[in-house]
């Protein structure tokens, strides 16, 4: 039923179309794939982008947190390769 839900933003996300997306488990932070092969970090509250990760060479098909701790994104590409980032900094 659509009245249990209502638009709460509307991202401008990547260049190229989404591939993925996925909340991390506090639900305060998610990542998104995409075809212009990077993964961004997003603020769920206020839709602000956190950061992109790069270096894949072809598009991010797959994306994951390490549940629950969230401190690290894999991303998984068509070019056959896995890319673990690990956050330095609390900021995300």
């Amino acid at each position: 039923d659509n009245s249990d839900y209502y638009l709460f933003k509307i991202l401008r996300a990547h260049i190229l179309p989404l591939t993925n997306c996925a909340f991390n488990k506090q639900g305060d932070k998610f990542i998104t794939g995409s075809y212009d092969r990077t993964c961004k970090i997003w603020r769920t509250d206020s839709g602000e982008e956190l950061m992109t990760l790069e270096g894949h060479r072809n598009v991010v098909y797959a994306i994951a947190f390490n549940n629950p701790w969230g401190n690290k994104i894999i991303t998984g590409s068509f070019g056959a390769l896995s890319h673990v980032f690990i956050a330095l900094s609390p900021r995300w």
